[in-house]
């Protein structure tokens, strides 16, 4: 079993041009507040979390994930307050990813937790970047988040 580790920001590098659109993207599905800059934007959920996206002329083509053995596997978990909007919007656009490997888990956690993958235009379809997301209430019995400061 991994240990999970509170992370208050994670980096992740896109293609260029993708960063505002992938704002977007966490602004209509999450409703998180997003700040975009020249080439990168920074998404802010509701829990304290940030993921910055910085566009890079050398990153991984957006479909890596699927595609290239290293990048395989590797995933963030994000808790959210308003859990259930977001698991509605993520299901009404076919969102909702299903890993091979935790079938079980993903039927166990119904309810409380689900996971995507594909980051997309949302106008045109266009896939942007595959980052498996675990997306979690802030009421799931294994959220982190503030526990460290109320120990």
């Amino acid at each position: 079993r991994s240990l999970g580790v509170a992370m208050g920001e994670v980096r992740i590098k896109c293609r260029p041009g993708s960063s505002a659109r992938i704002g977007n993207f966490y602004r209509e599905v999450f409703k998180a507040s997003v700040q975009v800059l020249d080439t990168s934007c920074r998404v802010y959920t509701d829990c304290e979390q940030c993921l910055v996206f910085e566009e890079d002329p050398n990153a991984e083509a957006p479909d890596a994930y699927k595609t290239k053995q290293a990048t395989r596997g590797y995933h963030v978990s994000m808790y959210v307050k308003n859990w259930e909007a977001v698991e509605k919007k993520a299901t009404e656009l076919g969102l909702v990813y299903h890993n091979p490997r935790f079938v079980g888990l993903d039927k166990t956690l119904q309810g409380v937790q689900f996971r995507l993958l594909n980051i997309t235009d949302l106008e045109t379809g266009e896939l942007l970047l595959m980052l498996e997301q675990e997306v979690g209430s802030v009421q799931h019995r294994n959220c982190p988040l503030g526990k460290a400061s109320s120990a």
